[in-house]
């Protein structure tokens, strides 16, 4: 038993040496969608205070126009936007790291969104930023590093050219396509193929409590550092809003009542037309993008001026 054992525990340590191994010699995908994860990194630490930040997933990606928000603020604006998938810790964790006195936060969250980040994503995160590590849960590392196998095969896969999400060099999805300020473009000029319809999957009441306290305690952290800190909701379209309506307010009623974080505006002030959406219900179209664009400063500058 003992023998079996130790053979057993050898082996193991011999995976984890040839996979790591891998992963470190394998040409990587240096414009893979989620590489995108160095840039914004990069965006955090070299934008000086104040700043406006926008945080989220990529309904902050695809559907805000930085540059806009910055003319009409006169403030550096920042989108580090990126994935839904990488969920709400990691995205307010590796914010809070940042967060700086003078600085304005925009926290807009899918409601979809989990508050633990999905293995391979947070996987891919650390792969090609390895400073975003702590962001990350410890008990989070312990799971990346049994993804490191399946880092090996996207390895291979985009070696050898094989069409697959993010790893397709002819794919809009890539890193090449978000914009200095962070901004997601390359989608800007593509005809719709939206899929808007879906039911949301029902949300515990206890975690959405859970949502609230993390989004609350962001903002307690924050203010401390004198930065402001504001919940904004995803804009979605009306048909999608019109099946969803006791999912999205259920969350509305959540925040409101269990974190003292400042929302701005309301679910229903960012229901939009059907046709302003690109392929997702989260990712709007250029016309789409402005139109919520210019919500955000309406109501943003609304609550400066209080």
């Amino acid at each position: 038993m003992v023998r079996f054992f130790y053979k057993a525990v050898v082996l193991f340590l011999v995976m984890i040496i040839v996979s790591t191994g891998a992963v470190t010699l394998l040409p990587r995908n240096s414009n893979h969608y989620m590489a995108a994860t160095k840039d914004k990194y990069t965006l955090l630490q070299t934008t000086k205070s104040p700043r406006i930040i926008l945080v989220g997933g990529s309904n902050v990606a695809f559907s805000i126009d930085s540059q806009k928000i910055e003319q009409r603020f006169k403030i550096p604006t920042i989108n580090i936007g990126l994935h839904a998938g990488l969920g709400l810790e990691f995205m307010l964790k590796e914010m809070q790291e940042s967060a700086a006195s003078g600085d304005i936060i925009i926290v807009s969250p899918e409601y979809t969104i989990q508050l633990d980040g999905q293995a391979e994503m947070l996987a891919n995160a650390h792969r090609y930023c390895a400073e975003c590590i702590s962001a990350i849960d410890t008990v989070d590392r312990a799971t990346i590093a049994k993804r490191n196998l399946q880092l090996v095969e996207n390895d291979i896969i985009w070696y050898l050219g094989i069409p697959r999400w993010g790893l397709d060099g002819n794919s809009i999805y890539n890193r090449k396509n978000f914009n200095q300020r962070g901004d997601f473009i390359g989608h800007l000029n593509q005809p719709n193929n939206a899929k808007i319809d879906g039911l949301l999957q029902a949300v515990e009441p206890q975690d959405l409590m859970a949502k609230a306290l993390l989004l609350h305690s962001f903002y307690q952290a924050c203010k401390e550092r004198n930065a402001q800190v504001f919940l904004m909701f995803p804009g979605v379209p009306a048909s999608f809003y019109a099946i969803n309506q006791k999912e999205i307010n259920n969350t509305y009623e959540a925040f409101q009542n269990n974190s003292k974080m400042p929302i701005l505006g309301t679910p229903q002030d960012f229901i939009f037309d059907d046709s302003y959406f690109y392929d997702t219900v989260y990712h709007m179209n250029a016309d789409g993008r402005s139109a919520r664009t210019e919500r955000i400063i309406e109501l943003l500058s609304t609550r400066l001026e209080e």
